[in-house]
């Protein structure tokens, strides 16, 4: 037999297996993802942490004061309200 004759079978599932690993590599829709809601502390002063709720509200602790506010979400926008008097 010819060696030409022989690699091509080999050269036809190589390039099958290729085809079949980039097709699975190809990446997903992109899914929405939510708001991380939760308490998020600061790793240099524990004292100070964010509240976020699923309501759309959060509170800023600080010591012994706390901020209140909201926030909205809009794609890949996040949007903060505050009113500091």
């Amino acid at each position: 037999m010819n060696r030409k004759t022989l690699l091509l079978p080999r050269k036809i599932g190589f390039g099958l297996l290729l085809l079949l690993l980039v097709s699975c590599a190809t990446p997903s829709p992109a899914t929405t993802l939510e708001f991380p809601t939760g308490t998020f502390v600061h790793e240099q002063k524990p004292s100070q942490a964010f509240q976020f709720y699923e309501d759309g509200t959060w509170d800023f602790v600080y010591g012994n004061k706390t901020l209140e506010g909201t926030y909205s979400v809009d794609g890949d926008f996040y949007t903060e309200e505050t009113r500091l008097c």
